[in-house]
């Protein structure tokens, strides 16, 4: 009898625990948070973050295209490009991290080899296209295990793992209407999972396990506009409607005991919400000389009107909205292999991200730095940005390495 008043008791104790942690305010690692940072726009290939990550005027490759549908018009006959990345970051509150029962004295770190995207794109006379596969945004969290133990004896230990992605495939078109102004639309079809699991284990034999699971999916519609104003100087405009990331959850409570062999599960279903933000955006680039270009980028995230209904009850987070900004410097050398010609691009760029959270009040700076190897076809491009956070006090830093190789049959303008 004393044992089963012991085991229901811990179970009260956990689903008071598990109630109060839910509704903790975590600021920039709330559970479905894209990993290093909120403000994401499509995909970023190694030449544009090389250069502080500017992509909305510069047709320098796919994945720009999917950003801005209208470069497609504008650039090469036929591309196609494929880029993997490695990314780190470090986290301090997260999950239960540092908001719950897990306490760390100092950050936690993850690291995650990805093969981003695959992107397709090309003209024909005015019209332009881009088809791409990727992934737009990753859940991933460090695996934690907390343990308790007496004369090197574990009576006690918690186990947290949060892993997820969201893939997806997007088809775009463009216009030129004018000689040197195009106009693009698109459309993003996505598809992806995150799950989070957390499981308590008292020795021997009581085990508390609380697992979610998120199936996401939905359509984005994305579109813009490209003017190349001189042979010198081009602008670009950018949009994200906005859109529901509409989510099939499950959330199973396991409680089992195996002294008394009594396992008790609780388990709940919920079509939830996540209603993410209109974006907009503005950039610019400008060719000094044939060797120096220059690019800014500036974006606008309405994360004011981000809103969220989570198993029946809608969710503050109360943020706020952020502008993003992006600048960048190419230059390109020349150099003779084999009797052949290469180009060595030479790369650097600043970014300046601050997150929706309004406290704390938290922002990356990133430095970008980038290099490559170009021939006539074929082009190789590397880029790393560099990020500090400032705001929260934990000195959260991140990390991006991206390579991308791509074949290219350009056009003659």
């Amino acid at each position: 009898m004393k044992k089963i008043l012991k085991i229901s008791l811990l179970l009260i104790f956990f689903l008071l625990n598990h109630l109060l942690i839910s509704q903790t305010i975590l600021g920039q690692y709330e559970d479905e948070a894209p990993l290093q940072t909120w403000n994401i726009l499509g995909y970023t290939s190694a030449r544009a973050i090389g250069m502080g990550g500017i992509r909305f005027a510069l047709s320098h490759d796919g994945s720009a295209a999917v950003v801005n549908p209208a470069l497609a018009s504008l650039g090469p006959d036929f591309q196609v490009s494929l880029s993997g990345s490695i990314r780190s970051a470090t986290l301090f509150r997260f999950s239960l991290i540092n908001t719950g029962p897990i306490h760390t004295s100092r950050n936690s770190n993850i690291s995650l080899y990805t093969l981003d995207h695959i992107v397709i794109s090309g003209r024909l006379q005015k019209w332009g296209f881009v088809l791409s596969a990727g992934y737009l945004e990753n859940y991933h969290r460090p695996s934690v295990i907390a343990e308790d133990s007496i004369q090197n004896q574990v009576y006690h230990d918690i186990r947290f793992e949060q892993t997820g992605t969201l893939p997806s495939i997007s088809l775009s078109l463009s216009r030129l209407i004018a000689k040197r102004l195009s106009i693009g639309l698109g459309i993003n079809y996505f598809k992806g999972q995150w799950s989070k699991k957390t499981q308590e284990n008292w020795y021997p034999g009581i085990s508390i396990t609380d697992e979610k699971t998120h199936d996401s999916s939905g359509f984005i519609v994305h579109g813009g506009l490209a003017f190349k104003i001189s042979p010198q100087t081009s602008i670009g405009a950018v949009f994200r409607a906005p859109f529901e990331k509409k989510t099939e959850s499950e959330n199973l409570l396991e409680f089992r005991a195996e002294q008394i062999n009594k396992t008790i599960t609780i388990q709940t279903f919920s079509d939830n919400t996540f209603k993410q933000p209109f974006i907009a955006g503005l950039g610019g680039v400008h060719a000094f000389s044939d060797r120096l270009l220059f690019g800014l980028d500036v974006s606008f995230f309405q994360w004011s009107r981000y809103q969220i209904q989570y198993f029946g009850e809608d969710i503050e987070r109360n943020f706020k909205d952020t502008i993003k900004i992006r600048a960048g410097l190419e230059y390109m050398i020349d150099a003779n292999f084999f009797e052949q010609t290469f180009h060595l691009p030479l790369r650097m760029g600043i970014m300046y991200d601050p997150q929706p959270m309004s406290d704390p009040a938290s922002s990356y700076v990133f430095l970008t730095l980038g290099s490559g190897l170009h021939s006539r076809r074929f082009k190789f491009d590397t880029g790393i940005a560099l990020g500090r956070e400032f705001g929260s006090g934990q000195n959260l830093v991140s990390m991006t390495f991206l390579a991308t190789i791509m074949y290219e049959i350009s056009n003659q303008r």
